[in-house]
């Protein structure tokens, strides 16, 4: 919802258009109403547009400030004695030249500071000639009853009034209204010097237009430059419209070199003098626009300098500028904070010079890439220092090129000293590996069956289900050994725990000795039962090792009184999963099983196979090998 102020601040605009044009109106009624043909410059439309323009965002505001604008100029003529079709015709026709300029330069045009460049200089000379010449065949008419003109002769001194009155009045009420000097105290300082110009220029203009019998309008110009080199397009909004008064009261009154044109008659000579004033105005807001848009480039470069000498002076990162070759090399005061060079010995050592031997090979790679084209890196480097030590630093570059070239012509470097960091990260990885290595023991510890070394039940069964994936997956036999070392319940209670633990050590060793691929796994499950898988087996290499394990602690002859044999002896059950069938780890574990049980019933000491492993509710049928 509107607020209070928001209204009335709308309200002022309003009213304020409706009092401008009002003024505006009965002066140039009453003031030159006895004298139509003198009426050079016509203002009526540049006063309500300059108000407007700060507000033409707002459809409401703009159209409550025309209609403002408006009832003023119809309420002077009405109080004047015009006839009321006259002023209709002209509150309206000057309404709708107002809307036309409007809707053109509010795009880009809303305040003194946007006429500072001089593309809108040219849209305003544009609107200022174009829009006058439709829109005053509106009021011409009733212009033309109100003198007893032709309408022809009406339009031929209004449009380009009016076009002289939208050239310079629009600028000089701009700057009145939303100038950068509209403060006092911010013009102060360029009075006094530009007083003298100005002084000069109304001097001159006087002069030029208080005679008739010279043509010294080219006197205008030099007065003119120095006004412009003093106040830019500020000075061309106040020695234009000075110019143009000087001129207006001088012809008026018979007095100026429009009066020397011979042969013509008092139209022409007034056209001419239109012209004249029309010229002076383009150049002067022309020039004026050129020279602040090169003061305003030349302040944005001074304090593009100002902040850049600021940053660098003060910044703790050392910048380095140079050219990729090397051949042009700048560096930042911040360089003997971090290497204790001074700015100067540092770019006398060189590119590379500075670069610890074992890092300049990667330095040359980053500005081969550099001119390649790659624009930004980043690089990790040993920098000397003036101790003849190295120290970490970390640079980042940025390449740039010349204007108007492709190639890349140098880099800047913003380097950091990291050599806290570095020595933190270090430390840090140092402190990773160690504990890595003591989680990789933990686990390693977690694995392995405490007694015998080799892999717990836990791995086994975690072993299993790995391997139980690849097999389906790539459809590869996979064999599984069940191991039970013989009568070892009563070589442990002959013997006793020690010797019993010594037992199945050895058992561990010997079955370790037999498998000789990193991924086959010996197992300890049980108390005297160990397990041996077998990835990528089939019967014939699981049968292989499994006669190898039998024959091998055979020779061993540990002497067990208790066995047939005098000897410890092992039992082993063997099963082999098919490659072509998924693998059941439940299945093949039970089939294993039974076969190492067949071993048992059969007289121990031997190998039984488990022929039908990838049945699981069949028992399958075994065949032994002593």
């Amino acid at each position: 919802m509107e607020t209070k102020t928001a209204m009335q601040s709308r309200l002022v605009r309003v009213v304020a258009q409706f009092l401008a044009a009002g003024f505006t109106t009965w002066v140039l009624m009453t003031w030159f109403g006895g004298r139509h043909t003198l009426l050079y410059v016509w203002p009526l439309t540049a006063v309500p547009l300059a108000l407007a323009l700060g507000s033409w965002h707002s459809r409401l505001d703009r159209s409550l400030q025309l209609a403002g604008s408006a009832l003023g100029e119809l309420a002077v003529c009405s109080a004047l004695g015009i006839p009321l079709w006259i002023g209709l015709s002209l509150s309206i026709g000057q309404s709708l030249e107002v809307w036309a300029a409007g809707e053109i330069l509010s795009r880009s045009v809303t305040c003194f500071q946007d006429l500072k460049k001089r593309v809108n200089v040219l849209r305003l000379g544009i609107v200022a000639v174009v829009v006058p010449a439709l829109f005053e065949r509106i009021v011409a008419d009733p212009f033309a009853a109100l003198t007893h003109s032709s309408v022809s002769t009406t339009w031929k001194i209004m449009a380009p009034a009016d076009t002289l009155g939208l050239a310079i009045g629009l600028p000089a009420l701009l700057f009145l209204l939303s100038g950068e000097y509209l403060p006092i105290r911010r013009l102060r300082p360029y009075l006094a010097p530009a007083a003298g110009t100005l002084g000069l220029f109304l001097a001159t203009s006087v002069l030029v237009f208080a005679q008739s019998s010279s043509g010294l309008l080219f006197l205008i110009f030099p007065p003119l430059t120095l006004v412009l080199f003093a106040l830019g397009l500020e000075g061309a909004a106040v020695a234009v419209p000075l110019l143009a008064v000087v001129a207006c009261i001088a012809t008026a009154h018979g007095y100026g070199p429009a009066l020397l044109i011979a042969g013509s008659g008092q139209h022409a000579r007034i056209f001419g003098f239109q012209v004249f004033v029309a010229a002076v105005a383009e150049v002067a807001l022309s020039v004026g626009a050129l020279l602040d848009e090169r003061k305003g480039a030349g302040r944005a470069a001074e304090e593009a300098q100002s902040i850049y000498q600021t940053l660098i002076q003060n910044t703790q990162d050392m910048i380095i500028l140079s050219t990729l070759d090397g051949a042009g090399r700048f560096a930042s005061p911040a360089v003997e904070k971090i290497t204790g060079w001074t700015p100067e010995e540092f770019v006398a050592r060189g590119q590379l010079a500075t670069i610890h031997p074992d890092d300049r090979e990667l330095a040359r790679k980053i500005l081969a890439s550099l001119a390649a084209g790659k624009m930004n890196h980043t690089l990790r480097y040993r920098l000397l220092c003036k101790d003849v030590a190295f120290r970490w630093v970390e640079a980042n570059l940025r390449g740039y090129r010349h204007s108007g070239s492709v190639d890349i012509a140098g880099y800047v470097a913003t380097v950091r000293d990291i050599s806290a960091q570095k020595e933190a990260e270090d430390s840090l990885m140092a402190e990773r590996a160690v504990l890595s290595q003591e989680n990789q023991y933990l686990a390693d510890l977690a694995a392995r069956d405490e007694l015998t070394g080799v892999a717990n039940r836990r791995a086994f069964n975690v072993a299993l289900e790995q391997e139980a994936l690849r097999h389906t997956r790539l459809g590869k036999p996979l064999a599984l050994l069940m191991v039970d070392v013989d009568y070892f319940k009563m070589y442990n209670d002959r013997f006793g725990h020690q010797e019993g633990d010594v037992c199945l050590k050895r058992m561990a060793e010997t079955l370790q000795a037999c498998v000789g691929r990193v991924s086959d796994l010996v197992a300890r499950v049980g108390g005297e039962e160990f397990a041996v898988l077998l990835p990528n087996t089939d019967e014939v290499g699981a049968r292989k090792v499994a006669l190898d394990m039998l024959n091998r602690v055979r020779t061993l002859a540990i002497k067990n009184i208790d066995s047939p044999l005098g000897r410890v002896t092992i039992s082993v059950g063997m099963a082999i999963w098919p490659s072509q069938f998924a693998t059941d780890t439940a299945s093949l574990l039970q089939q294993a099983d039974r076969a190492l049980y067949e071993s048992k019933r059969n007289g121990r000491n031997r190998l039984s196979v488990a022929a039908d492993v990838a049945s699981v509710s069949s028992p399958g049928q075994y065949r032994s090998t002593s």
